[in-house]
């Protein structure tokens, strides 16, 4: 049996901008952080013909 709390955030427009670029300052990070461990990655093991 699955159980679930679905939870709705109320927000003012100024916390709704707040969380905006929260979220984008966080999906920012997060691509770059993969742009580089991927270049790591080719780095370390070079792809094979």
């Amino acid at each position: 049996m699955l159980l679930a709390h679905k939870i709705e955030l109320d927000l003012n427009n100024k916390q709704k901008t707040y969380m905006a670029k929260a979220c984008g300052c966080a999906r920012f990070a997060y691509n770059w952080a993969l742009c580089e461990w991927r270049k790591w990655k080719r780095s370390v093991f070079p792809a094979r013909s």
